[in-house]
């Protein structure tokens, strides 16, 4: 159970799950930004 290749999946398995943990947030105020802008946008050339 304790060979080089479990231990390396593993590794990998735990950096994937801190990678998506820190860069999940970032992602979503960055995509949540854009589409407020763009929505603030397309609002505003409607009501001219």
């Amino acid at each position: 159970m304790h060979s080089a290749t479990s231990l390396f999946i593993v590794n990998l398995a735990v950096a994937d799950i801190l990678i998506t943990l820190l860069n999940t947030p970032f992602t979503l105020v960055r995509t949540c930004k854009t589409h407020v802008l763009h929505l603030a946008r397309v609002t505003t050339t409607i009501h001219i």
